[in-house]
């Protein structure tokens, strides 16, 4: 079974968070998929930081063109250290085929008070600290959560690639 150490309640938190978030910034009918597989001990190199590398498990949007094939995608952003347990880790990763991710948003997504709208949305309720308070319960339990989201036309190579995959990677329990 997939067992990590930790605050259930606080890992709960950080996965209903992201997928009302799906649920709310994506338009009625978005297909939303939820995996969880297990990952090295390290994530790798990059994890978090560098545009358009995807964590593990990570493949943003669909290109219909391509039969509905992920598409990845130049938008990548997130934090936290990468697990180094010699247990290895499991990735969790929920990705929706919705609109991605404004780039302008994106590479804040987890910064406090940060939204897609300046002013404060009624329908969801939204201050912006939903991400950044994420991303603080997953570092304290020593993992990492990333996104990787691209918008219709943003990848040359596949211009029809839309979505958003977000990946939480935790230790796995020994």
């Amino acid at each position: 079974p997939p067992l990590v150490v930790g605050d259930e309640a606080r890992l709960r938190q950080v996965l209903v968070n992201l997928l009302a978030n799906a649920r709310v910034h994506t338009p009625p009918g978005t297909r939303v998929v939820t995996r969880i597989s297990r990952g090295p001990g390290a994530a790798g190199p990059g994890v978090g930081s560098a545009p358009g590398a995807a964590g593990p498990g990570a493949a943003p949007g669909v290109d219909p063109a391509a039969g509905g094939a992920p598409a990845r995608g130049p938008g990548a952003a997130g934090g936290g250290a990468a697990p180094s347990d010699a247990a290895g880790a499991w990735v969790i990763t929920i990705g929706d085929d919705g609109p991605g991710i404004d780039p302008a948003v994106r590479g804040r997504i987890f910064e406090r008070f940060a939204r897609a709208d300046a002013s404060r949305e009624r329908r969801t309720g939204s201050t912006g600290l939903g991400m950044s308070i994420a991303l603080a319960i997953v570092t304290a339990h020593r993992g990492a959560l990333t996104v990787d989201s691209v918008r219709a036309g943003e990848d040359p190579a596949r211009p029809q690639a839309h979505g958003t995959t977000f990946t939480v990677t935790l230790p796995a329990a020994p």
